[in-house]
Formats: C-alpha cells, structure tokens, sequence
C-alpha cells in the first residue's frame, strides 16, 4: 500500500521527465521507514495549464492514499518528506502540495498476483 499520485503542470524547460519525478517520490517515501519499498506504487497525470492563486501558474500536487489507522504524526512525517522532496526539485512552482488520505480497509479492495 500506499498509493501516491502525483499531478502537476511541466515547464517548456524542465528537465525533470514524469520518470524522474516518480522515482524522486518513491524513493521519499521509502526514505520514511514506513512502508516496505515493493508495496509502493506511484502514477503520474500531467495537466497543460492550471490556474493557481488566479492566474496560469504551475503546480505539483500528490495525493497519498493510505489504508486507515496511521496516527497523524506519521501521516505528517510522510507528508513532509515527499514535499520537502518535492520543494528541491521545483523549486520555481506556485504551488507544491502533499496531502495523506485514508482508505477504509473495510472496503478496499486489492486483487493479488497470480503466480
């Protein structure tokens, strides 16, 4: 588990590609110490414009979801880092944003490899 999705709007110049960007985010959450590296699964979605604080602007937002029953320190922790992550590398965005949310484990449901 978790799953984190990372939306965000790239520059014409950047040089960060969707695969540096996911790999970034994976391996800021690894870096936690809260989950174990195969259970991470991370997606990408690019949008063509936004607009941010009234106007066209970037931003990079991602939305980790989570089963329930982590305290909020944790959740705080993994937020932060991902962002903190984030904040390196885009430094020149508008806005850059990470929110945790959780899954009720009493309803979601997850196929298991076959194999």
């Amino acid at each position: 588990m978790p799953h984190l999705v990372i939306e965000y709007t790239p520059t014409e110049n950047s040089d960060v590609s969707d695969e540096d960007l996911m790999t970034a985010v994976h391996w800021a959450a690894v870096s936690t110490g809260i989950f174990e590296e195969s259970t991470i699964k991370v997606r990408v979605k690019q949008y063509l414009s936004a607009y941010v604080a009234g106007r066209h602007d970037h931003f990079v937002h991602v939305t980790i979801y989570l089963i329930d029953g982590r305290d909020t320190e944790t959740k705080k922790k993994l937020t932060q880092t991902v962002h903190d992550r984030l904040a390196s590398m885009f430094a020149d965005y508008a806005s850059i944003s990470v929110d945790a949310r959780d899954l009720d484990r009493d309803v979601y449901t997850k196929s298991k490899p076959q194999g």
